[in-house]
């Protein structure tokens, strides 16, 4: 599902996609532009390759 409306990370106008860091279920509405999803994308991707 998708919504256009503002980006809730960077305020812009875009097409609105779900959190991806974010459990559907604690989402009432997709609320970050495709930019700012690919970003938290590549920060889950790094958290997760850090070693510990």
């Amino acid at each position: 599902m998708s919504l256009y409306g503002l980006c809730y990370d960077c305020g812009a106008q875009a097409t609105l996609r779900y959190k991806p860091d974010v459990a559907l279920d604690d989402q009432p509405r997709p609320s970050v532009c495709n930019g700012c999803r690919m970003r938290r994308e590549e920060r889950m991707v790094e958290q997760f390759q850090e070693p510990r």
